[in-house]
């Protein structure tokens, strides 16, 4: 990985000046997908599975799942088999009974020092039901 950073300053001799930050960044999960969005109609059933599978170089176990607010979400966590590659599958699903959309965001607590949390951002859109078609005749 390679980034580029701009550092501005009141040298007039160095008025800019260019940082590159270069390194090797290790992956320590693999999480698909990498956010939720729930999209339907009022009194659909509107849900999105989460596979969350550890590295084999940094296991770790999910302590806690919590939304920041849960108001228009529910979700469920279970362990996988190792038949199944092992980790979790989160189940994410929209409660709300009105059109609109929303933000939420879940916060998985993991036994890692590496990387305590991992977050889930949740984007809902939920419209109107469909409108009836009227019978020909």
């Amino acid at each position: 990985m390679k980034k580029n950073a701009v550092i501005h300053s009141n040298d007039p001799a160095n008025p800019k000046v260019t940082l590159t930050i270069f390194g090797q960044v290790e992956k320590f999960v693999d999480l698909n997908p990498r956010y939720v969005r729930l999209t339907g109609r009022i009194g659909d059933k509107i849900a999105v599975p989460v596979t969350i599978v550890p590295t084999s170089k940094y296991p770790f176990k999910i302590r806690k799942v919590a939304a920041r607010t849960g108001t228009a979400i529910k979700y469920s966590l279970a362990e996988r088999s190792q038949a199944e590659g092992g980790g979790y599958n989160l189940l994410v699903e929209n409660i709300r009974k009105e059109k609109g959309r929303y933000v939420d965001v879940l916060t998985l607590s993991t036994d890692s020092d590496i990387q305590p949390q991992l977050l889930v951002r949740v984007y809902g859109n939920i419209m109107a039901p469909a409108k009836s078609q009227p019978k020909k005749k």
